[in-house]
């Protein structure tokens, strides 16, 4: 009698914990077809996931295939703005406004202390002081002065791929004080083989984007033979009616209104002529999801549930 309870009881047992890895195994999604959601990944023949952390190069982004996308324009196709893209993090950028004050410093002085100095507040009253007096059309720089800027702003652009996002954060806010002091660079670099500076040039050009910005990008499409260069600068004309808020004070980007009809009127006639003179396939694949982003722009400005407010001082200290 006392064997038979023993016996039923192992055999509980044994139930109970085949039961429970059952449960497990279904709750860490079980095999391939596991009931629960899960998000359709595109052709991996079109598309391959690049990661905006790493810096990755894009291998055979003038071969055969789309092998890369930029992680914001993949995830725009795929109907999810926010996955795999730093959109949407709380980010704090206040005017520097402590200490001297450099709106009274020479222009010469203004940009010695933005390329020679090793302190953070500095470098960024610096660039903000500068970015002004370009957009009010009071910079006046010698050669060699133009030189050590495009040294710096390509060095900030280099270091949007850096590998702490700290740093990313920091290199795409100067080239945004900057401003449009960066804008050739910007688009000379949509050329890179790496996808995360060809990223943060894409998206820093939509942020300044106007008339001038996107001419310039078609005219260098029409003149260019790197296919790398023109697929993603196609891209680039794509994201042209993002709707962005640029995070660093008195940096307005171009109204919805506005980026609309520039798009009708510049944009769309533009592509459309491309599109049917243009031979290769793939780079016919980004002239058609330029004219998607461009019929359905991506939302990235600060929503209520963000919880975004600026800080009462620097995010960052360096």
């Amino acid at each position: 009698m006392k064997n038979g309870i023993r016996i039923g009881i192992v055999i509980a047992a044994v139930f109970t914990v085949i039961a429970a890895a059952v449960f497990i195994w279904n709750l860490d999604g079980g095999s391939e077809k596991a009931v629960g959601p899960h998000r359709v990944e595109p052709p991996s023949a079109t598309y391959r996931q690049q990661s905006t952390v790493t810096g990755t190069e894009a291998d055979g982004a003038s071969g055969e295939g789309i092998k890369e996308l930029l992680p914001s324009a993949r995830a725009q196709a795929e109907g999810d703005p926010n996955e795999n893209t730093e959109e949407r993090k709380p980010t704090f950028v206040r005017a520097e406004e402590a200490g001297e004050d450099f709106s009274k410093l020479e222009s010469s002085e203004v940009l010695r202390r933005l390329t020679k100095s090793n302190e953070g507040i500095a470098e960024r009253k610096a660039a903000k002081v500068l970015g002004d007096r370009h957009l009010a059309g009071k910079l006046n720089l010698s050669k060699s002065e133009q030189k050590s800027l495009a040294d710096y702003i390509e060095k900030q652009i280099g270091l949007t791929a850096a590998a702490e996002g700290s740093d990313r954060e920091e290199a795409n806010q100067q080239i945004q004080r900057l401003w449009r002091l960066t804008t050739v660079q910007l688009i000379d670099n949509l050329g890179s083989k790496n996808l995360t500076v060809v990223e943060a040039a894409t998206k820093n050009l939509a942020l300044m984007r106007n008339e001038d910005i996107v001419r310039k990008i078609i005219a260098r499409i029409e003149a260019s033979e790197d296919i790398a260069f023109r697929r993603y600068a196609i891209l680039a004309l794509g994201m042209m009616r993002e709707k962005r808020d640029c995070l660093v004070p008195d940096r307005k980007t171009l109204s919805d209104e506005k980026s609309e009809k520039m798009a009708k009127t510049i944009i769309l006639p533009f592509l459309e002529k491309l599109q049917k003179s243009e031979k290769d396939p793939e780079t016919l694949q980004f002239i058609k999801m330029a004219f998607q982003f461009l019929k359905k722009p991506m939302d990235t400005r600060p929503r209520p549930s963000d919880g975004r407010r600026a800080p009462k001082g620097d995010r960052r200290k360096r």
